[in-house]
């Protein structure tokens, strides 16, 4: 599979996602926020990846840019959209732009408890190597309960 190059319709020159790039979050993020709605979570969870594999934690160069552009394309258009886009359609959408560049990535989904009503939180985020695409970085007192490579 052919990886896309990092171009005027991936990143501009001063490395900020180009309107290309931004088009397809704001597609992406609509399909996942969809897919979310109707797909039940048994054939959902089927087309995050393969559960409890990973992805490589290292990427080449062209990868690594790629993953980095993708990031702040989803992290700019998931503010702006009318529908809901919280983190799990965040790291869907972003998956599904990797996957189509060939870039590896990993999903993790996270729970806690939380500590002041007690109730179950549910987390997600997506990985390309050493790249944190979606998610938060510092996730505090959440335990990984799946990973889909």
């Amino acid at each position: 599979m052919s990886r896309e190059p990092p171009h005027e319709e991936t990143t501009r020159a001063d490395g900020r996602p180009g309107r290309g790039l931004l088009l397809e979050a704001t597609l992406r993020l609509l399909v996942a926020r969809i897919a979310l709605l109707l797909i039940p979570s048994g054939r959902l969870a089927a087309r995050l990846g393969r559960r409890d594999e990973e992805s490589p934690r290292e990427l080449d160069g062209p990868s690594a840019t790629i993953a980095a552009a993708v990031r702040g394309a989803i992290r700019r258009t998931s503010r702006w959209v009318p529908w809901r886009s919280d983190c799990l359609i965040q790291a869907m959408a972003a998956r599904s732009m990797l996957e189509r560049r060939g870039v590896p990535t990993t999903l993790y989904l996270l729970v806690r408890r939380s500590e002041t009503t007690g109730k179950l939180e549910a987390h997600a985020c997506l990985r390309a190597g050493g790249v944190l695409v979606t998610g938060a970085t510092d996730p505090k007192g959440f335990e990984p309960i799946a990973s889909f490579g």
